[in-house]
C-alpha cells in the first residue's frame, strides 16, 4: 500500500514539474508578443485626424444642405395635402368657392372671406388681417427683391400650428382665370403661397417659398409649374429666368429641390441631377 501511494505522489510531482514548466514557457511567449505589438506615434495619430477632419469638411456641408432640402420637401407636401383636403372640405360644405364672395382681384375681403371658408378645417396660430405682425420682403431665385403677396395690402396671412405661413389671393371672383391647358388650369379663382419657416431668411421663392398654390372650381389645389401651366411652366421660369414659382410642383412631384444645382433637368428624362 505504502509504496503505491509513492507512486502516485511521484507522479503527481512530476505532473507539477511539467506544469510549472509549460507556464514558464507560456509567460515567455506573452511577453515576446506584448514587446513586439508597437503603438501609433502622436505624429501619426494627428495626420490622421488631419485627413479626417478634411474629409468631414468637403462632405458634410453638402449632407447638410441635401437634409435641408429633404425637409424643405416634406413640408411642402404635407401643406399640399392639408390645403387640398381643407378645400375639398369647405366645398362639399358651402359650394363651390365662386359662390363665396370672393369680390374680384386683389381683393383683401375676397381673401379673408376664402380664408374664412377653409380656417375651420386647418390649424392656425394666428390669422393676420391687419397683417402688422406678418409683412416681410421676399425675393426670387434670381436675387430680385420685393414686397409682393406679403405687403397685407392685398392679401391675407395666416400662421400655422407649425409656424409655417400661408397667404391667400384673389384673381377672378367667378373662377374663370386661365393659366393652363386643364380644366382645372381655365377655372382659377386665386392662390395661396406657403413658407416653410414663417418668416425666417431667407424667404425666397424656390427655397422656403411656394406658390402659387392654385384654387380651382373643378380641379381642387393645383401646384405652379406643372405640365400643362402655360403661366409658369417649370423649364422658362424655375430653370430659365430663375424666378421661383414654376418650381413648385417639381418639388412635389419629384420631391427634390435639384433645380438648385444643375440647369439640364426636365419632366420627361431627367428629374435629379444625378
Amino acid at each position: 500500500m505504502r509504496k503505491k501511494v509513492t507512486r502516485h505522489c511521484e507522479a503527481l510531482a512530476e505532473a507539477i514539474q511539467k506544469f510549472g514548466s509549460y507556464c514558464k514557457r507560456l509567460d515567455c511567449f506573452t511577453l515576446r508578443a506584448r514587446n513586439d505589438v508597437r503603438g501609433f506615434t502622436l505624429a501619426e495619430v494627428l495626420i490622421t485626424l488631419g485627413i479626417i477632419g478634411v474629409v468631414a469638411a468637403l462632405t458634410m456641408p453638402a449632407l447638410i444642405t441635401k437634409h435641408k432640402e429633404k425637409e424643405t420637401v416634406v413640408k411642402v407636401k404635407k401643406f399640399y395635402s392639408v390645403l387640398s383636403n381643407a378645400y375639398m372640405l369647405a366645398i362639399n360644405e358651402h359650394g363651390t368657392p365662386e359662390n363665396w364672395d370672393l369680390i374680384g382681384y386683389d381683393s383683401k375681403k375676397g381673401a379673408a372671406n376664402l380664408l374664412d371658408k377653409i380656417a375651420p378645417y386647418m390649424r392656425f396660430q394666428e390669422i393676420c388681417r391687419v397683417d402688422e405682425n406678418c409683412s416681410y420682403a421676399m425675393s426670387d431665385l434670381n436675387g430680385t427683391h420685393y414686397s409682393a403677396y406679403n405687403s397685407g395690402k392685398n392679401n391675407i396671412a395666416a400662421i400655422l400650428a407649425d409656424g409655417t405661413r400661408m397667404t391667400v389671393c384673389i384673381r377672378d371672383a367667378n373662377c374663370a382665370l386661365k393659366r393652363g391647358t386643364s380644366a382645372g388650369m381655365s377655372t382659377i379663382c386665386g392662390f395661396a403661397m406657403f413658407d416653410v419657416n414663417g418668416s425666417k431668411p431667407p424667404n425666397t421663392l424656390g427655397k422656403d417659398m411656394f406658390g402659387a398654390f392654385y384654387f380651382t372650381r373643378d380641379g381642387g389645389i393645383i401646384p405652379e409649374g406643372i405640365l400643362d401651366n402655360t403661366y409658369r411652366p417649370f423649364k422658362q421660369d424655375c430653370l430659365v429666368n430663375k424666378v421661383g414659382y414654376g418650381c413648385t410642383a417639381w418639388v412635389i412631384v419629384n420631391e427634390n429641390l435639384d433645380y438648385l444645382h444643375c440647369d439640364e433637368l426636365n419632366w420627361n428624362t431627367k428629374t435629379r441631377c444625378k
